[in-house]
């Protein structure tokens, strides 16, 4: 195994570390739309507007919740990916021990 084996799962672990980076983020922007909105919905003195806002953090809520769900599944679909890899460099450290070993004898 030599190093530009592990160039593409480098790669992979950069991108994933970036997706769940930005997913994050994603959320933490969302919830302070949601707090905005609630703040807005406060101030409301029209009941039309405030039923609007009340709904409008319902939807918010919903997507930020579906966010969670997908960034929770995408997390654990990393984990499992990473111990794969490590699994696979593993064997492959092993495999070039072992042919070490043989050309020795």
């Amino acid at each position: 195994m030599t190093l530009d084996d592990l160039e593409q799962p480098i790669r992979l672990v950069i991108l994933c570390v970036g997706v769940l980076e930005a997913s994050m983020a994603t959320l933490q922007e969302g919830q302070t739309l949601l707090e905005r909105i609630r703040k807005a919905a406060l101030l409301c003195t029209y009941s039309t507007a405030r039923h609007a806002t009340t709904s409008a953090c319902y939807a918010i809520e919903r997507l930020l919740q579906l966010l969670r769900d997908k960034w929770r599944k995408l997390e654990e679909l990393w984990i499992r990916r990473l111990i794969q890899l490590q699994q696979c460099l593993q064997l492959g450290l092993a495999d070039q021990e072992a042919t070490r070993v043989c050309q020795l004898k």
